[in-house]
């Protein structure tokens, strides 16, 4: 994550233009901690390193991982100081994003890796659900989209089968272990960076609650002025009523 994910949106601008897009941001979450980086990040502790880089709002939506791999798989992993990424669901919501829960981790080449099947799948689910929302149902797009994805759920049960069949005859290759304690010094190369894009974060919303504020004082004199406007004809009114009197 400090590595492949936060670098890009210390890239000038571009969280900024991440955040004002109307796309709908989806960020798909890691599956194990990496040694020396994420050692005993949860999936909100990844949400939060990610917000406090580049501030909230860059993703709207998290794909967390619900899956359960293989425990022979999980042990070579953490003798390299590597542990399963806990999917604390509460915890993650409530940092203001929303979560979608897939089965999405796999075995490939004794690796545990990310499946793409059901990443693209879920994406193409949310295509499907914006298109829908905007009534384009009989779309070619649409129609396209979703005649992919239902191929691809037939796909996936039947991987999910033959999953079960060979459950327990892959048998882990050892890799060796690794001392833990090694820190990144990604935040120190990158801190004047980190600071930059929160200052820029903390600049926009006191600009917006200078305007919010701006606003809130016209409408307020508009108000006043109406009503002063309001209580000037009332008076004059008043005068003619009493000059008319008066006549009589």
């Amino acid at each position: 994550m400090y590595t492949n994910v936060i670098p890009n949106l210390l890239v000038k601008n571009v969280s900024r233009a991440i955040k004002e897009s109307k796309a709908v941001k989806l960020y798909v979450s890691n599956i194990m901690t990496e040694q020396g980086q994420t050692d005993n990040y949860t999936l909100s502790d990844h949400v939060k390193a990610i917000q406090a880089h580049a501030g909230k709002g860059v993703f709207d939506l998290v794909l967390a991982d619900t899956a359960e791999v293989m425990p022979e798989f999980v042990r070579i992993y953490n003798r390299a100081g590597s542990e399963v990424v806990e999917a604390n669901i509460s915890d993650t919501t409530s940092l203001g994003v929303k979560i979608i829960e897939r089965n999405m981790s796999c075995v490939k080449n004794d690796k545990i890796r990310h499946n793409p099947d059901i990443i693209a799948s879920t994406i193409m689910e949310l295509i499907c659900n914006e298109l829908k929302f905007e009534d384009k149902q009989n779309e070619t797009e649409y129609l396209l989209i979703n005649s992919v994805l239902k191929e691809q759920k037939k796909l996936q049960k039947k991987r999910a089968k033959e999953a079960l069949r060979n459950k327990g005859k892959e048998v882990p290759k050892e890799i060796p272990q690794v001392k833990k304690g090694k820190k990144s010094k990604f935040s120190t190369k990158y801190k004047d960076r980190v600071q930059s894009i929160q200052t820029a974060d903390e600049k926009i919303a006191e600009q917006r609650r200078i305007a919010d504020e701006e606003n809130r004082r016209e409408l307020e004199e508009e108000r006043k002025k109406s009503m002063s406007n309001r209580d000037k004809k009332q008076e004059k009114r008043e005068e003619r009523k009493q000059k008319r009197k008066k006549k009589r």
